[in-house]
Order: C-alpha cells, then sequence, then structure tokens
C-alpha cells in the first residue's frame, strides 16, 4: 500500500471474557479483517503461535471501527 493514500484504518479487536463460563460453547463465526474465528472449533492467534483450544466456555465480543485519518498533507 502506498501509505501516502492511506485515508482511514479498520480496526477489529475480539475480546474474550476472563474467565470459563461453565457448559458454555460459542458456536458462531466472527470475521475479524480477511480471518474468520470459530471459537467451538479452536483457533491460533496470528503471528503468534498462541494456539486456543477448542471449546474453551469463554464468550467473546467483536468490536471494530473505522479511524479516519486526519491533518492529511502534513
Amino acid at each position: 500500500a502506498d501509505l501516502d493514500n492511506i485515508r482511514a484504518v479498520q480496526v477489529w479487536v475480539l475480546a474474550r471474557t476472563g474467565a470459563e463460563a461453565r457448559g458454555f460453547v460459542d458456536s458462531r463465526r466472527y470475521a475479524v479483517g480477511s480471518q474468520v474465528i470459530q471459537p467451538s472449533a479452536g483457533y491460533v492467534i496470528s503471528g503468534t503461535g498462541v494456539n486456543v483450544p477448542a471449546n474453551t466456555g469463554f464468550r467473546y465480543r467483536l468490536l471494530n471501527a473505522m479511524v479516519n485519518s486526519r491533518n492529511l498533507g502534513l
């Protein structure tokens, strides 16, 4: 990407609870950028090599925002 042409950045945060909920299985799929994460199937945290096992009982929430650039041309 040509950095001079960037006008906005889209940011995704997939957050999970600090503690597991006994018996809870999150069967939803979360689209985080170009990746699709399905907690009930397990996943690897991109770039870290951390493997999250399937059906851990954590609850998730996906947040996203578009951040527009300011002070263009400085």
